[in-house]
């Protein structure tokens, strides 16, 4: 996947570093800015439009979610042990909403992490476990 980025960027005469990461971050910015999540996104993929709200209710019923502002930004700029800012990030801004834990596909990225870090199937457990 990455050398055919990288081909399709010569091939495009294209003088900006581009890469999987910032190809991927781009999309999801610009689905941001039409008013989608990801999890929208994917969820309507899945469940339609009418699913995949009824189920995004519910689980903004289970969780909260942890604004990202300009301090929290900066805070990130400043975290030792992430090497991923985006990373720093989501940490900072969990540590900022006074989360529990946070969730992610990327445990490695999250080695110095300040609170318990679940990928997302262990969370569900998790979840489940509690609901019963």
């Amino acid at each position: 996947m990455q050398r055919a980025v990288r081909e399709a960027v010569v091939a495009a005469g294209l003088t900006k570093r581009a890469t999987c990461h910032s190809l991927r971050f781009s999309f999801a910015t610009h689905l941001l800015e039409d008013g989608y999540d990801t999890l929208h996104y994917v969820g309507a993929a899945v469940l339609g439009r009418r699913g995949v709200r009824e189920h995004l209710r519910s689980l903004l019923g289970i969780f909260d979610i942890a604004a990202v502002d300009r301090d929290v930004l900066q805070r990130a700029l400043d975290t030792k042990g992430f090497t991923d800012y985006e990373d720093a990030i989501v940490h900072e801004a969990a540590h900022s909403a006074g989360c529990n834990a946070l969730a992610t596909r990327d445990r490695a990225g999250f080695l110095k992490a300040t609170m318990p870090v679940f990928q997302p199937i262990e969370l569900l457990a998790v979840v489940a476990v509690r609901a019963d």
